[in-house]
């Protein structure tokens, strides 16, 4: 035999036996993969509903809808008319819309300049 004979047989043997490894080191990835492509087939092919065929089947019974009527609305107060209570919601909507239209950046209310340099000695 010549020199790529042997290296040719040599390279199969090695294939082999490579083979053989990746079974051995695979074995429980091979395993799981199994294990888990089964339990998929048994949930999927699993008969649903097969106590609930078992059952008589029975009538549903509703009660009557009940029906429902809108209440009239409360009568307002003796307060709520009163000219007093009228006025003090006058004057509150006028305090409003005062206090929403008042410039803030006005200069008249700005804080008076206080950055003083104060010393205490002993």
């Amino acid at each position: 035999m010549d020199l790529e004979q042997k290296e040719g047989i040599v390279a199969q043997e090695k294939a082999i036996g490579s083979k053989k490894s990746l079974l051995k080191e695979h074995k429980f990835m091979l395993l799981a993969t199994l294990l888990i492509v089964v339990a998929t087939l048994f949930v999927t092919f699993l008969p649903r509903g097969s106590s609930q065929n078992l059952l008589p089947r029975r009538a549903i019974i509703t009660p009557p809808l009940a029906i429902i009527t809108a209440t009239p609305p409360p009568a307002p107060s003796r307060w709520a008319t009163s000219s007093a209570i009228l006025k003090i919601e006058k004057d509150t909507r006028d305090l409003q819309s005062n206090i929403n239209n008042t410039d803030y950046q006005d200069p008249v209310l700005t804080l008076p300049n206080i950055d003083n340099n104060v010393d205490f000695h002993n």
